[in-house]
This record gives C-alpha cells, sequence and structure tokens, in this order.
C-alpha cells in the first residue's frame, strides 16, 4: 500500500519499508506509552501516527 502510495506521488519517493518502519516505530511507541498508562488521554496514539504520516506526504511542486 505503501508502495502505491509513492507511486500516485503521495507520499516522498523513497523505500517503503522506510516508511513503513517509521510508522510502525510511531504506532508502536504510542501505544506502549498509553498501555502504560502514561497518556492518560487516548488522543496521543492518533496525534503521533497523524505526525508521522505527515512527515513523510509529497509536497506539491
Amino acid at each position: 500500500m505503501i508502495a502505491d502510495c509513492i507511486s500516485a506521488g503521495h507520499l516522498v519517493p523513497t523505500q517503503p519499508r522506510k516508511i513503513a518502519d517509521a510508522l510502525w516505530a510511531a504506532a508502536q511507541g504510542a501505544l506502549s506509552l498509553e498501555r502504560a498508562g502514561h497518556l492518560p488521554d487516548g488522543k496521543t496514539y492518533e496525534i503521533v501516527t497523524q505526525a508521522a504520516v505527515r512527515a513523510f506526504l509529497a509536497r506539491p511542486s
């Protein structure tokens, strides 16, 4: 799916695995902190994963 988004110009041209690993790390980190009770609002997971996705969005030229 990430490769398709890169091909369509939605994400920066890079190796799909780099994006997948970054998204996985962000999601797992936020989820681990939330499950441990360090993020009581329950919204941090969404905020962190959205920020990770935004970091890879292609910029219009």
